[in-house]
């Protein structure tokens, strides 16, 4: 058997065992966190300022703070600060600011939330003085990013629509008053078909009076020498077309060569003395019309 002197010794030393042992355990879990080494400034980084609002803040646009502009050059991207252009509408912010203002206050976690202008930055905030800014971004470098135009109020984009309205009212009157002016290109259309109309029915007039003189003109005289026997009464047998026929007053008929008369109507003489030609076409001329 042991004695209780000896077994009260092992105990002790069990005890100072375990000790020891948790003791080196809770050590290599939980070793000691390294200090951030302070960033050095690289030629051509910006500094906290630079990304800081530097136009005058105006009392009568909402007083939230937006981030607009992202720097890659920074990873995580750093933003720069910009006032909202919107209206106020409750203490001194506008209904979108407002409710992401009610969100933060409730739940501490809704990150859209930015702070009022001129105020401490939150420590959330993607800007280099926060308290996000003082840990997380790291300089990578690049390109500097182009500035954004500032959005303009709320007031001056309802201006606008206000004032196409009414250029386009403008140039809508403007047809109306010149109206008068279009009636001409009407009425000269109208008088132009008028006019073609007169002369149409005037040409058939005037062509019909050309081939009359053209009839008179080339009538051939009575004083027509022909090698065939004198015909019976007024009227000359002529040679036409390598036919006999017979002519009085310029009308044209069929020749009977045996009884020396004329036969049926074919048409007005016309052509020259020395190729006579016959006109179809044309009407018998009788003496009572000639005369």
């Amino acid at each position: 058997m042991i004695s209780q002197e000896k077994f009260d010794e092992l105990v002790a030393r069990v005890s100072a065992l375990e000790t020891k042992t948790v003791s080196a355990s809770k050590a290599k879990a939980s070793p000691k966190p390294a200090e951030k080494m302070p960033s050095v400034p690289v030629e051509g980084q910006p500094k906290a300022e630079d990304y800081r609002l530097t136009s005058p803040i105006d009392d009568e646009l909402c007083m939230a703070r937006k981030l607009v502009t992202e720097d890659k050059r920074w990873s995580p991207a750093v933003y720069h600060e910009a006032q909202c252009q919107k209206k106020p509408t409750k203490d001194g912010l506008c209904t979108t600011c407002h409710s992401c203002y009610e969100k933060e206050t409730d739940l501490n976690a809704y990150k859209k939330w930015n702070g009022r202008i001129g105020e401490d930055l939150l420590e959330h905030v993607h800007m280099l003085d926060s308290a996000w800014g003082a840990k997380k971004p790291v300089w990578k470098g690049g390109e500097a990013p182009a500035a954004s135009p500032p959005k303009e109020p709320k007031a001056a984009k309802e201006e606008k629509p206000k004032a196409a309205k009414a250029a386009k009212e403008e140039k809508a009157e403007k047809p109306k008053a010149e109206k008068p002016k279009e009636e001409k290109p009407k009425e000269e259309k109208a008088e132009k078909p008028k006019a073609a109309k007169e002369e149409k029915a005037e040409k058939p007039k005037a062509e019909k009076k050309v081939k009359e003189k053209e009839k008179e003109k080339v009538t051939v005289p009575a004083a027509v020498v022909v090698a065939v026997p004198p015909a019976d009464g007024d009227g000359v047998p002529m040679m036409i077309n390598n036919e006999y026929r017979f002519v009085k007053n310029g009308n044209v008929y069929e020749f009977d060569e045996l009884n020396h008369t004329p036969g049926d109507y074919i048409g007005r003489l016309i052509g020259t003395t020395d190729e006579p030609e016959i006109d179809g076409d044309a009407e018998e001329v009788l003496e009572s019309d000639s005369e």
